[in-house]
Formats: C-alpha cells, sequence, structure tokens
C-alpha cells in the first residue's frame, strides 16, 4: 500500500502528485504590467515633465499620483500647476482646518476638468478647492455656481479692458499706471480668466 508521507521532516520535496503548472509568456506579460512601478523609473518619469526635485521626492510616494497621471496624461494642463496644487495647496488647506479627505479623486480630476476647458482661472482654484472641502456633496459644476465664478471671453475682456483704459486716460487725477489699470480690471476678472492673459492685453495696449 502507499503511503503519504505526512508536511515535516520527512517530507523534503514537493508533492509529485501534482503535476506542475506551465507559466507561459502571456501569463509573465500579465504579471509585468500589474507590478508596481519601480520608484526610480518613476521619479525619472516626473522628472522629465520638468517637475523640480523637490515636487518629485514627494509626489513619487504620494496617494495623489495616480490621479496626477490621469490628469496629465488626459489634459492639457501644466504639470507642474497639477503638482503644486495637489502637493502644495491641498496641504495648506489642511493647515487651513480644512477637511482635504473630502476630495475625491473624481473631484480633484472634474476640477481641472473645467480648469482645463477656461471655466475658471488658476487662481480659483485654492477657493475652489477649499468650497469642495466644505460641501464634499457639490461637484465642481455646482462649486462654481455657488461661487458666482463663470469664465470671462476673450472678447468680453477685452472690452473691459478698454474701458478701464479709456476712463484712466479720462481722468485728470489719476496716474494710469499699468498696476492701477490691471487692479481695476481684476476686480472683473479674477478667477475667471489667467491673470497673464490679462497683464499682456493690457502691456499691449
Amino acid at each position: 500500500d502507499f503511503e503519504r508521507i505526512l508536511p515535516g521532516p520527512n517530507r523534503m520535496y514537493p508533492d509529485t502528485d501534482t503535476p506542475p503548472t506551465p507559466i507561459t509568456e502571456k501569463t509573465l506579460e500579465i504579471i509585468k504590467k500589474r507590478m508596481p512601478e519601480h520608484l526610480g523609473d518613476r521619479e525619472k518619469r516626473l522628472a522629465s515633465l520638468g517637475l523640480p526635485p523637490s515636487l518629485v521626492t514627494t509626489l513619487s510616494i504620494s496617494r495623489h499620483l495616480r490621479v496626477f497621471d490621469r490628469i496629465v496624461e488626459t489634459m492639457k494642463v501644466s504639470p507642474g500647476l497639477v503638482a503644486t496644487t495637489l502637493m502644495g495647496t491641498l496641504t495648506w488647506l489642511r493647515r487651513q482646518g480644512k477637511d482635504i479627505e473630502n476630495l475625491s479623486e473624481e473631484t480633484l480630476y472634474q476640477v481641472f476638468l473645467l480648469l482645463g476647458e477656461k471655466r475658471f482661472s488658476k487662481e480659483a482654484l485654492p477657493k475652489l478647492l477649499a468650497f469642495l472641502a466644505d460641501n464634499p456633496e457639490t461637484t465642481a459644476v455646482e462649486a462654481l455656481k455657488a461661487l458666482q465664478i463663470s469664465p470671462l471671453s476673450m472678447e468680453d475682456l477685452q472690452g473691459v479692458v478698454d474701458e478701464v483704459i479709456e476712463t484712466c486716460y479720462k481722468s485728470q487725477y489719476v496716474e494710469c499706471s499699468i498696476d492701477r489699470v490691471m487692479g481695476e480690471i481684476m476686480k472683473v476678472a479674477r478667477n475667471r480668466i489667467d491673470g497673464k492673459i490679462v497683464y499682456d492685453l493690457v502691456e499691449s495696449k
């Protein structure tokens, strides 16, 4: 009669009753694809996007890396702005007492999706994210409406710039410096269009 030796020091070899399971090349490829990216490769990839070493180091081990990759791969937004927002602005908001755990990956993605569509300016990011942290049931679109932030077209901006400059030059007691003109324009344009776009337009006048 055959007697199977129970596991222990007397059973030194694999079970010979079970046939070997072949590992195909296809299986190996699947395993490789599921393996996490090596930290060194991850840091090189982030550095190739133009991120400074400090952001590369923190982002490479951050839980926000996945949403960063998703945003950068699918949108035409600055990787530097995305990384600074995720690693800097969110940290600042937490120190201000905001519960940033309320900002889900999907919420962050939708915020940058609207930014990429020029629905608001990058200067509005802290204000918008703070509102969403306080109101986690609110969507990014709803938050913009609640904050009364609407996009400003180039045509409308042109009109605002022309009006402010004309008013400034008509006044005999006001110095029409670019800082003064910018200050008046940004009362209308703030959070609605990128400040650099405004400055470049004013400077061209």
